[in-house]
């Protein structure tokens, strides 16, 4: 079997920092505790500050909520 577009959960993109505008890459990915395995919680981290973004994506990368922490 070949899958064409496998889930990816958005896990290629890069973020604008909010806290300096820098780029800020995916620092880690895991399951999202309450929403079960079609969502996963991602943390982004800026390179230039460590400012860190969490947001919650489901397979096909669509943010579900999106939340700064510091």
């Amino acid at each position: 079997m070949i899958i064409d577009h496998p889930n990816t959960y958005g896990a290629q993109d890069r973020l604008t920092c909010g806290h300096c505008g820098g780029d800020a890459m995916l620092a880690r990915r895991s399951p999202h505790p309450d929403l079960g395995d079609k969502y996963e919680i991602q943390i982004f981290r800026c390179l230039a500050c460590g400012d860190e973004k969490h947001r919650t994506v489901d397979a096909a990368g669509q943010t579900y909520e999106s939340v700064s922490c510091q």
